[in-house]
């Protein structure tokens, strides 16, 4: 209706103690307007139960925040405090283009940082006269239909409970006070590898106490309980992470210690290369020959369309931080996983549940045993993987991903940035797939790159039978390892 309000609001239940973060897409059409967009929030001081408020209001392209003092009725809410500060700035937002909202508390400072689309905004301190403010009690969103229309979605508020902010204090303790013996690592992974014993880093006893904490790291992240204790905490384990990691790298720094990783892994990756290879050849190729040589054609057509568009072949993050890409990751995570299932309920496949955020440890592991990776790098944070029956399911969910994806569907439009083609050339072990690697095309923000990991049903299969999957993170980390001093698995004396 032109010229009418339209709002709605939202309480924050009162056993949520801190929100620490208020995130919201929204988009203006038509034009940018005065009053074009609002966010209202409403916070309580801690000694009094005073409330005060903060109007966040679009003007045209600007940001404006100043003080509120309507009440909200229906949430028995009414502002009786001031901030007495706010700002007005120019955020450079787009007409008909969906943006982020991002309001981060930090409730230690006292005070609120603005930022629309990953651009800040400013800064605002809470006035602390009344006294310390502690909780957000309220989010109100509103519009003014006047000369065009307002929308809002995804509204997403990290909450810390008093237990949450205990996690991550005792994280912090433990991984201050967490000992490792690097140089003693060192001998052991020599000996064990001279007994062709070799472990991976997330199998080793050694590491036990400090995966366990990583863990702890992971689940806080995934949850997006995010606090200042967690960022230090993380900061330690992977600074500890790199100790032990060192060692690896030093034991391994030997010919004679990698050709005995070699022989303990060769006979393990010639079985599964037979078994890959015969479901491959017999199973895969013999009943899908044309099929095969129709998707191989179009998968390499795409890949180089694609290397072509981005002049090249590695995708990036916006973010060389890997908490950062870690954090925008888990948030991007379920979306993912709808993709999953839209392909499987789509073209006739299986969504394989279970993916989730790769974990800090691997991560980091993977960017320490490498000579050329930075965080930046990493394009399978958040993932998700499909499985198909056919060649032809295969060809037609990559042809949904190279024409990006539902366009009309905001959740479902997508822009590849990367085709792993690997039915067309197999794994040193034989294993054969497709990984899409893509961001989704309404994330103009932070532009999280996601994988996606689509399979035949027929290689899964083997895969699961003969345990494939558990000794693998064996044989990536020995090949990774082996990279890392300038050796390969297929050179041995």
């Amino acid at each position: 209706y032109d010229h009418a309000w339209h709002s709605g609001s939202i309480a924050i239940p009162q056993k949520a103690q801190m929100a620490s973060r208020v995130i919201i897409d929204f988009k203006i059409d038509g034009y940018l307007r005065p009053n074009g967009w609002y966010c209202n929030l409403y916070f309580e001081e801690r000694a009094h139960g005073r409330i005060a408020a903060l109007v966040c209001k679009f003007d045209c392209s600007s940001l404006k925040l100043y003080d509120l003092m309507d009440s909200l009725p229906s949430r028995g809410i009414a502002p009786d405090s001031q901030f007495n500060a706010g700002f007005t700035k120019d955020v450079d937002i787009v007409a008909g283009r969906w943006e982020e909202f991002d309001v981060r508390i930090d409730w230690p400072e006292q005070k609120v940082v603005f930022y629309v689309s990953n651009r800040k905004a400013g800064t605002v301190a809470f006035n602390t006269d009344p006294g310390i403010w502690h909780k957000l009690v309220a989010v109100q969103v509103s519009g003014y239909a006047k000369g065009g229309t307002s929308y809002w979605k995804n509204l997403r508020l990290s909450t810390l409970t008093d237990s949450t902010l205990d996690v991550a204090e005792r994280l912090l303790e433990e991984a201050n006070a967490l000992q490792l013996d690097h140089n003693a690592l060192t001998r052991t992974i020599m000996e064990e590898a001279a007994e062709k014993k070799f472990l991976p880093p997330s199998d080793h006893p050694a590491f036990s106490d400090l995966l366990d904490l990583i863990k702890v790291a992971d689940s806080q992240i995934n949850l997006q309980q995010v606090t200042h204790a967690l960022k230090e905490a993380v900061l330690i384990l992977l600074q500890k992470l790199d100790q032990m990691f060192a060692a690896y790298i030093a034991a391994t720094a030997d010919a004679d210690v990698r050709d005995k990783m070699k022989e303990q892994l060769l006979p393990m990756l010639g079985r599964y290369a037979r078994g890959y290879n015969w479901a491959y050849k017999d199973l895969v190729c013999w009943n899908d020959e044309e099929a095969l040589a129709n998707y191989l054609k179009f998968a390499n057509a795409q890949k180089a369309k694609v290397i072509e568009e981005y002049s090249s072949a590695k995708p990036t993050q916006r973010s060389n931080d890997l908490l950062e890409i870690s954090i925008w990751s888990s948030a991007v995570q379920p979306r993912v996983t709808l993709v999953c299932k839209h392909l499987a309920d789509k073209f006739g496949g299986q969504h394989l549940s279970g993916a989730s955020v790769k974990s800090l440890f691997r991560s980091h592991e993977k960017i320490t045993f490498s000579n050329d990776m930075e965080p930046e790098n990493l394009a399978d944070i958040a993932r998700g993987g499909v499985q198909f029956s056919s060649v032809e399911q295969i060809h037609d969910a990559l042809k949904w991903f190279s024409s990006g994806g539902e366009k009309g569907n905001n959740d479902m439009g997508v822009t590849v940035v990367r085709i792993k083609n690997r039915f067309g050339e197999a794994s040193v072990g034989g294993w054969r797939d497709a990984l899409i690697n893509f961001f989704f095309t309404d994330d103009t923000s932070r532009r999280v790159v996601v994988e996606i990991q689509v399979m035949h049903s027929h290689l899964l299969t083997i895969r699961e039978h003969m345990g494939a999957h558990h000794d693998y993170s064996t044989y990536r980390a020995a090949t990774d390892l082996m990279e890392h001093h300038g050796d390969s698995i297929k050179n041995i004396k």
